[in-house]
């Protein structure tokens, strides 16, 4: 089995403690380890509700209320790490956010934005477009 490289790995495993609840979250902090690994959480990824952390998470019904959340709390030009079902993320990107957030917010792919500033902030992105969710955590 072929290992991812040592920041998406990093990326997934702060995904997975923050936005993954107790029960599966070991489970998917050991796929970020591994290609093979990463195409089973993807699997998962566009309906990815049944694992998600509710009681930390703040839910958003439809894209604007998550852009607007987004533009109110990052730069244009702050950094991050996405992961999606949408073909050229499937093995994880680091990139601008408004780059990131312009080709993932309602596409209707699963995806997991995560941000490092003074907080962590990480964003699930649902199949369903009102399934939308961020957690916000103290570095």
């Amino acid at each position: 089995m072929k290992r991812t490289d040592q920041y998406t790995e990093e990326a997934l495993k702060a995904i997975a403690r923050i936005a993954i609840i107790d029960s599966r979250r070991s489970r998917f902090i050991e796929f970020a380890s591994t290609s093979k690994g990463i195409e089973k959480w993807l699997k998962d990824l566009d309906h990815f509700e049944n694992y998600i952390n509710m009681r930390k998470a703040i839910s958003f019904q439809d894209s604007r209320q998550v852009f607007g959340f987004v533009k109110n709390n990052f730069c244009a030009d702050d950094s991050g790490f996405a992961i999606s079902t949408q073909s050229e993320y499937r093995r994880g990107v680091f990139g601008r956010m408004d780059n990131i957030i312009s080709d993932l917010l309602g596409s209707g792919n699963g995806s997991f934005l995560l941000i490092n500033k003074k907080q962590q902030f990480c964003l699930y992105l649902g199949e369903d477009v009102r399934s939308n969710f961020i957690w916000m955590t103290r570095i």
